[in-house]
């Protein structure tokens, strides 16, 4: 019977306290916003390479991205997984996907297939992408033909720079310090989130930390940490290594459920970027899916497709599974060689038959 009650007076607890604050008014949260992106506001194009990996982590795995976008529509992710033995630049399972020309593409290397759908300025793109873990600390989308998927019910961007401008959030007065930096706090107080960014404007639109917690009890449910801040560019400044880390049901702030370590490797702006980067080029015998269940070969050859398959195999299969690897070699061989008996076979069914015919013709002209 307690439990409402109490949880509403936690509720209502918690709203007053930030209201208790004060604050500033939503222009001068506009300004110092433009104020801190401002540097950002020559870049129209870039290309981001990160690391991600999952704790806890019994792969011993990673996954490699790399996401570059162009004003106003040029796009384009990769998405590879490695681990200890294998790099991710041999992962067969490897997936790209890119917008160029009012076409989005989607092709898998390991059987070399793609998918193209036609887009129209305002069309949403794929729902993964914004939910992608760099929106937390990049403060910039180049990208405007086409829209990111906005998650939750407060239609709040998953971009930094359009979130903080809405008027779902609100910057209290005064500041706070983290990590040595000064920062503003923006705060999104709603009846079902709670979230708190805080911004170092000195070194420009740049995260320092990052909360959201549960409306009902205060306790928190995702959070950011920034380990390292970098300058990806002369006056710009990214968290170039952070932790996004989720909890069950946030009674404990010091053991997270599930966390996610990000590296940023590598980060080219503009003309760094090359507009190839945006333009799919297909290898040789790749497949064109044109509807569901029809594939079209746009493209000859192919023939090296099963040999890479087997190199990978070879090259990084455990050793303990070396007798499968084995046994898959002699499987290739052993079609290999029923391929060519049964072409010798055919060959000499086919001259012991036109033999026949031949001896016929003969015999029917000798009686006649």
């Amino acid at each position: 019977m307690l439990k409402t009650p109490l949880l509403l007076f936690v509720v209502i607890a918690t709203h007053l306290s930030v209201a208790a604050q004060g604050f500033r008014s939503d222009a001068e949260k506009l300004d110092l916003i433009e104020k801190a992106a401002q540097p950002w506001n020559a870049v129209h194009r870039w290309l981001i390479e990160y690391d991600c990996v999952i704790r806890p982590n019994r792969q011993n795995s990673h996954v490699r991205m790399i996401m570059a976008m162009g004003a106003p529509g040029e796009y384009y992710k990769l998405k590879a997984k490695g681990f200890a033995h294998i790099p991710w630049q041999a992962d067969p399972f490897t997936e790209e996907s890119f917008i160029h020309g009012g076409v989005r593409c989607i092709r898998w290397p390991i059987n070399r297939m793609y998918r193209e759908i036609p887009m129209q300025p305002g069309d949403e793109i794929e729902g993964t992408i914004s939910g992608d873990i760099l929106w937390r600390v990049v403060p910039v989308c180049p990208l405007t033909q086409y829209r990111l998927l906005t998650p939750g019910d407060l239609q709040v961007s998953p971009i930094l720079d359009r979130a903080l401008r809405s008027a779902h959030f609100r910057l209290l007065d005064g500041s706070e310090s983290v990590n040595g930096e000064t920062c503003l706090v923006f705060v999104l107080n709603a009846s079902n989130a709670v979230r708190k960014t805080w911004i170092a404007t000195r070194l420009g639109l740049c995260v320092m930390k990052d909360e959201d917690r549960y409306p009902s009890s205060n306790g928190l449910a995702r959070r950011l940490v920034v380990d390292e801040i970098g300058e990806v560019a002369p006056g710009l400044r990214l968290p170039v290594r952070y932790r996004f880390q989720r909890f069950r049901g946030g009674t404990n702030e010091n053991d997270p459920e599930r966390e996610v370590s990000v590296r940023i490797l590598r980060c080219l702006l503009n003309d760094d970027v090359p507009a190839s980067t945006f333009v799919p080029t297909h290898a040789a015998g790749s497949i064109k899916e044109v509807r569901k269940g029809e594939d079209v070969q746009v493209s000859p050859g192919g023939e090296d497709l099963l040999l890479d398959r087997v190199q990978f195999m070879k090259k990084y299969a455990p050793p303990t599974k070396a007798s499968s690897v084995q046994a898959y070699m002699w499987a290739i061989a052993g079609l290999t060689c029923g391929l060519v008996l049964g072409l010798l076979v055919f060959q000499h069914k086919g001259q012991a038959t036109k033999a026949r015919v031949l001896a016929n013709k003969v015999t029917e002209q000798t009686v006649g």
